[in-house]
């Protein structure tokens, strides 16, 4: 009976290349009748996991694993021979892990006519090497076991090294630069494959266990004996490396043909599963998602699809379809949304360029999408993007914008204080003020209705046109998508306002009845006494300058409430400062005092564009053909910039009495 091998015990394949390597016994020198051992007879015991030693069939039958290898091994050795050799070479190798019987009878030198005959079915392999025998080449070329360690599978092969090895292995038995005193390194064989070297470079290494070998062997010759051994390990080396090169093509044209032959796999299974998901009702779901689902992980495995496995897979697949339509149906859904607001764009736009010069504030596009009606053509669960898709709804847009109007205006108004009869302040007051942060030094306060213009309310990009290249950052964009249309983030500016209280005082003002344009026909300058130092002085400035002066990180909320306001003779003096400093500023193309938004195409712009007084007048003559524009016709002073001069000056009252 043939004894077999314990369970899960398989062999190195390193065992392979050392039984190979040393004499096999030959046909004559063994006895083919007594490869067999007598039968020994065994307790039989049970095993807590009998499928894993039994195979049962029908009831009361048992078939245990490896009895059929004697029934195999008793035929005559001709045929045997005969059939083994027409198996592929992986077969033998995995045969040969089988019982001790196969592996004696393949491994001895009568059985090489059958590892020839078993590589020479595969197409295209390179012959045998001097260098191996038939079983080594085989292990080389099909065997999925490191020579090193036994670790498998091991797909990395060093044909010159006649080696297969792990990565684990392969770093620490391919050095760069062997460590040689005698050998040239013409005599050692290079890897196949290269090691990193440095950070960006890489090249072939050497084999450790070679390199000793040779080190040993070269050591000892003196002489003619050294140059013959070089000589010929050269000869030797070069011809492994040429049967190498030809190794390594031949495993790149199996992999390119395996790799096709898997890819022939997957599209019979794909074709397969179409035409079984058409005949459920899938066929026009499949015209959009056939790629999706070729990468699907049931889809794509190389393995023929059967009735059972179809069966066993079909409720996936068909989930899988219903969540891509889904998804597909909503993108769509989107994609319609997002054409039909270009459409609404370019309708709006046209409108707004046929308005011509404008004060009102118009909403950006994506805030007139957002009206009802407007949002209602929009959601549509239709595909028509057509443009005249918005007519109806156009023709009541400047009710939509009125009411958007009022709705600011009754925003704005519930964000002020009341007074003593408990009614909010009036808007047009100058104590009516707001900024858009609290507390923000370099936001101007604002007022209504001239804060409708800030770029908060616009909801786009500011962009600024100026002479300064430090301040010009207009890009040309014109994507209305980076558009907002945010909640109203305007505050009252409760700070703001107690500085203005003592600057009316000051001027003996009315806060009741006093509007930002009764400050501005004032034309006050005021000198603020926290700062002012007898010596040096103090900042002299507007009653605008002064709010953002006070509200500045110099002062807290309730230090900055002592103002002077200068006399005639003095403001006159500041007056002539201001011009000076305003015409050094703009020979310097220093911070313009003001900046201004273009009436003629600030609502169609997708921008929010602000300019300089320059870059102002020609925008106007460039663009508008305006060579003499107007305040408040053409353009209007625009609180997004910032800045509102004239700026604050340093101011002595010695000066003036001098």
């Amino acid at each position: 009976m043939v004894s077999t091998r314990s369970a899960g015990k398989r062999p190195a394949s390193d065992e392979i290349a050392v039984q190979s390597q040393q004499e096999a016994p030959d046909s004559s020198d063994v006895d083919e009748s007594s490869d067999e051992e007598p039968i020994k007879k065994r307790r039989r015991t049970r095993h807590k996991n009998p499928g894993a030693r039994t195979v049962t069939k029908g009831k009361g039958r048992r078939r245990i694993a490896g009895r059929l290898a004697a029934v195999v091994t008793d035929m005559p050795m001709e045929i045997l021979f005969e059939i083994m050799s027409h198996l592929y070479p992986l077969d033998l190798l995995n045969l040969s892990y089988t019982t001790k019987a196969f592996r004696n009878i393949l491994f001895r030198r009568s059985a090489a006519t059958i590892w020839r005959a078993s590589l020479a079915q595969v197409p295209g392999l390179p012959e045998c090497p001097d260098d191996l025998n038939e079983p080594q080449y085989a292990n080389l070329a099909f065997g999925n076991s490191c020579h090193e360690c036994g670790r498998r599978p091991v797909r990395n092969v060093e044909w010159a090294l006649r080696v297969r090895i792990c990565a684990g292995c392969r770093d620490k038995q391919l050095v760069l630069w062997p460590n040689i005193s005698s050998t040239p390194v013409s005599c050692l064989r290079l890897s196949t494959t290269d090691l990193k070297q440095g950070r960006y470079r890489y090249r072939p290494g050497y084999y450790i266990p070679e390199v000793e070998e040779i080190e040993a062997l070269i050591s000892n010759c003196q002489g003619q004996a050294w140059t013959d051994f070089v000589k010929e390990r050269e000869a030797f080396v070069k011809r492994v490396h040429e049967h190498a090169e030809a190794c390594r093509l031949w495993m790149d044209s199996v992999v390119v043909e395996r790799g096709k032959e898997l890819e022939s796999l997957r599209e019979k299974r794909l074709t397969a599963i179409k035409k079984r998901l058409i005949q459920l009702g899938w066929e026009e779901e499949l015209s959009h998602c056939t790629r999706s689902l070729s990468f699907h992980e049931l889809v794509k495995q190389p393995k023929e699809l059967t009735d059972y496995t179809w069966e066993k897979i079909r409720p996936t697949i068909v989930a899988w379809l219903e969540d891509f339509k889904a998804e597909r149906l909503e993108r769509e859904r989107r994609q319609a949304r997002e054409a039909r607001k270009e459409v609404l764009h370019r309708v709006y736009t046209a409108f707004l360029v046929t308005l011509g010069p404008t004060t009102l504030p118009w909403p950006n596009t994506l805030r007139v999408a957002a009206f009802d009606s407007f949002q209602a053509v929009i959601n549509q669960d239709t595909k028509d993007v057509s443009d005249n898709i918005f007519d109806e709804v156009m023709e009541g847009l400047p009710q939509c914008v009125e009411a958007w109007r009022e709705s600011l205006r009754e925003a704005l108004v519930s964000k002020l204080p009341k007074n003593d009869d408990g009614e909010p302040l009036d808007l047009s007051l100058a104590v009516s003020m707001f900024s858009r942060h609290e507390y923000n030094a370099v936001q101007i306060p604002l007022y209504y209705p001239n804060l409708l213009h800030h770029v908060s309310i616009s909801g786009k990009p500011l962009r600024r046109r100026s002479a300064s290249l430090f301040y010009d950052n207009f890009d040309g964009s014109a994507d209305y998508r980076n558009q907002s249309c945010q909640p109203l983030q305007i505050v009252y500016d409760a700070h703001g306002v107690r500085i203005l209280r003592h600057l009316l005082q000051e001027c003996g003002l009315d806060a009741d009845t006093t509007t930002p344009e009764d400050m501005d026909a004032h034309d006050a300058r005021f000198l603020c006494l926290t700062c002012f130092r007898a010596e040096k002085g103090g900042p002299a400035m507007t009653w605008r300058q002064a709010i953002m002066h006070g509200r500045g990180w110099a002062h807290d909320v309730d230090s900055c409430t002592k103002w002077r306001v200068l006399t005639a003779a003095e403001t006159a003096h500041v007056l002539s400062l201001e011009d000076a400093a305003e015409k050094k500023a703009a020979i310097g193309n220093l911070r313009p005092p003001a900046w201004w938004s273009c009436n003629h195409c600030r609502a169609s712009h997708p921008s929010h564009v602000v300019y300089d007084t320059p870059m102002l007048e020609q925008h106007l003559k460039s663009t508008h053909a305006v060579a003499t524009p107007t305040k408040d016709v053409d353009y209007i002073y625009d609180p997004s910039g910032g800045s509102m001069g004239p700026f604050p000056v340093d101011f002595n009252p010695l000066d003036v009495l001098e």
